[in-house]
């Protein structure tokens, strides 16, 4: 079934902005502190997804096209729907709600989520842009 997605820039364009400006003042330098050679180029979207029984439970093993992503919970009234990183042997399942999680994009971090079991799960989806040169 398709996942239904909808873009913070489509919501509310003012937010979107809010929230770019926001995680390059406030975001980006710690992760500089973790990956000193990633450099801020903005967003490349914002969404957020829902989950559910009726629509997608689940997301296969793949990579995103970002140089960092990012996800946080905005519920916690599902079971099962967590954000798993097979190579690393970590989920988010311990998370709470409204925390941030960042990982590298491309190459390390393949991540999937596992099949919802009951309930609604909604997820904030950043990624971050990928410097212009190597776009």
């Amino acid at each position: 079934m398709p996942g239904h997605e909808v873009s913070l820039a489509t919501i509310s364009p003012r937010l979107y902005e809010n929230l770019m400006v926001d995680l390059g003042e406030r975001i980006w330098p710690q992760l500089q502190e973790k990956w000193p050679l990633i450099d801020y180029c903005g967003l490349r979207d914002a969404f957020v997804i829902k989950y559910s029984m009726d629509t997608q439970t689940e997301l296969r093993l793949h990579h995103d096209i970002a140089q960092v992503s990012g996800s946080v919970k905005l519920n916690d009234s599902y079971t099962g729907a967590e954000l798993s990183f097979p190579q690393q042997g970590f989920t988010n399942s311990d998370l709470a709600v409204g925390s941030l999680l960042v990982w590298p994009s491309l190459v390390t971090h393949p991540h999937q989520s596992l099949a919802l079991t009951s309930g609604v799960k909604y997820s904030l989806t950043l990624w971050f842009e990928i410097p212009e040169q190597y776009n």
